[in-house]
């Protein structure tokens, strides 16, 4: 089950965010997990990332030294070991995921810059709104062209003028 979290100094409404490990992918000897980030109800902000477990521990690390995020952490789960067995590779991604989505689902933690950083939020708003400036943009067009399309519909056209104005027989 993901977990949503609302991010502050959003625009008209508020956002919710959800973020999960999917999967991680072993790199020589390194796991790198696969995030999934969405925006629930906007289909223009779903996305994945690729993350080694240091990144996870660096932004760990950094909200733990502010006093007024620390207090509000989840336990980071301990550094996966160099294991060939698929089954701890699964147990790392379930402990990960859990870590992960109870860091969106607090208000405060996921508008950190920390936070915002590892999801890349910031880059992914400036691209939901660029795709809702454009898709604004196209509906304006499209109501221009539905106008002027009913207005020359119901112009006079040559043939109807000259029925309308000939002289009565």
């Amino acid at each position: 089950m993901e977990d949503h979290a609302i991010l502050a100094n959003e625009p008209k409404s508020s956002r919710l965010v959800t973020a999960s490990v999917i999967s991680a992918d072993r790199d020589s000897s390194h796991l790198i997990f696969n995030i999934h980030v969405s925006e629930p109800g906007d289909g223009y902000l779903s996305y994945g990332l690729f993350r080694r477990y240091e990144a996870f521990a660096a932004m760990h690390a950094a909200m733990q030294a502010q006093p007024e995020l620390a207090p509000r952490l989840p336990s980071l789960p301990a550094k996966p070991r160099k294991s060939t067995k698929v089954t701890d590779d699964w147990s790392i991604i379930d402990r990960l995921g859990e870590y992960l989505r109870s860091i969106v689902s607090d208000p405060l933690l996921v508008t950190s810059g920390e936070v915002r950083g590892f999801l890349e939020l910031s880059a992914a708003d400036q691209l939901s709104r660029k795709l809702r400036e454009r898709e604004e943009m196209f509906l304006q067009v499209a109501r221009v062209i539905h106008i002027a399309s009913r207005t020359a519909a119901l112009a006079p056209t040559p043939s109807r003028l000259l029925t309308a104005h000939s002289p009565p027989s």
